[in-house]
């Protein structure tokens, strides 16, 4: 008796019980015709020839040496899949019960890892709705973003996506796994108060993106970003901007006024009317930034603080701090030795061709010759 298999009828399309005998066995394919083989073939081999998408079955038992023992059986082109009976199918449900099933194995390195939720906040819209956060029906505040969120932990993360355009006035606080972002630098303004407050026992990852932030307060413990606590955030290509309500005021806001917490990023901008910076705990590493302060550019009264290759406009750095490059490490009030540092202070000079003598915020004199530190005095 022969055993019966279920077949593609590639004439009909259909799946149907054939004798194995008679089944056809699918074998690679070829660019044309004249491709097709004339040895080592097994009656109802078939295959497909590239360029004109025909399938051909070897029709005889033993090869009489020509190419046309292949015989043409149709288009595979042609095939109408849809009259495929009996096929396999799963619900939603099923995919996603596997999915979790998946998951539970640990066996994934990449798809637990988070997932992130866009939330749009657009000020500019005057309209009546209600807000969910999509992109047709923003938030219009951004505090009122961050507010909706409930469930933020390390494997769900939200991102406030702030539309540019407009300066939105009000006082935010930051919640744990939830990124701030602009895609034109939409301008963030309080006053009297602290524009952005980063606090709380338990605070992680927090992140700011491309925002300019600004505080007007005739208070130094005001600052356009103010962390304490356990916050951890990180910074990047945003500009924040403390100044003081009154022209005439001893003292104002800072850019950022920092109790406790860490703080990393780069290529920002810090101005304050006493302080840009200004910290008596926690830990900052920042890189290639500028510190503008109207009294002086940096405080630090406390805490560790770790600059990269950043800029100073007046009074410097108040208090000890490291400079630090890739994994070089060395005191503001030491000779750059490390070869790491001095490196990267050579390369950095070449590249703008830089000659001459320079004195640094510790007095200091380094000459350079083509981009070359020749020697620090």
């Amino acid at each position: 008796m022969s055993l019966y298999k279920a077949m593609v009828n590639p004439f009909t399309g259909n799946l149907q019980l054939v004798s194995g005998d008679s089944a056809f066995h699918m074998k690679e394919s070829v660019a044309t015709y004249n491709d097709l083989p004339i040895a080592s073939n097994n009656e109802n081999d078939v295959r497909i020839t590239q360029d004109t998408d025909l399938m051909y079955t070897w029709s005889i038992s033993a090869s009489s040496g020509n190419v046309s023992d292949w015989l043409q059986i149709g288009s595979a082109s042609l095939v109408d899949w849809s009259a495929i009976t009996n096929k396999p199918s799963s619900a939603v449900a099923d995919i996603d019960d596997a999915v979790s099933k998946r998951h539970t194995q640990d066996t994934d390195v990449y798809i637990d890892n988070y997932t992130s939720t866009e939330l749009y906040v657009d000020g500019n819209r005057a309209d009546s709705y209600t807000a969910n956060g999509t992109i047709t029906k923003p938030f219009k505040t951004i505090q009122s973003a961050i507010d909706s969120v409930s469930d933020a932990s390390e494997a769900k993360r939200y991102i406030v996506l702030i539309v540019g355009g407009k300066t939105y006035e009000e006082q935010i606080t930051l919640k744990s796994y939830v990124y701030l972002r602009s895609n034109k630098q939409a301008i963030i303004k309080n006053t009297g108060g602290s524009t952005i407050i980063a606090s709380g026992s338990g605070s992680q990852s927090m992140r700011l993106e491309n925002l300019i932030v600004q505080c007007y307060s005739d208070n130094e413990d005001h600052g356009s970003l103010h962390m304490s606590g356990t916050a951890n955030v990180s910074l990047y290509d945003c500009l924040l901007y403390g100044n003081a309500i009154n022209g005439s005021s001893p003292t104002g806001a800072e850019g950022l006024k920092m109790t406790s917490g860490t703080i990393m990023g780069s290529n920002s901008t810090f101005q304050g009317w006493n302080w840009a910076l200004n910290m008596s705990s926690g830990f900052v590493s920042l890189d290639i930034c500028l510190f503008a302060g109207y009294i002086n550019d940096v405080q630090r009264t406390g805490g560790t603080l770790q600059l990269g290759l950043s800029k100073f406009s007046s009074g410097g750095v108040v208090g000890s701090y490291t400079l630090k490059y890739g994994a070089d490490v060395i005191d503001n009030d030491s000779s750059v030795t490390g070869a790491t540092v001095k490196d990267a202070l050579n390369n950095l000079l070449e590249k703008n061709s830089i000659s001459g003598s320079f004195t640094t915020v510790d007095g200091k004199t380094i000459n350079v010759v083509d981009g070359q530190i020749t020697s620090i005095v």
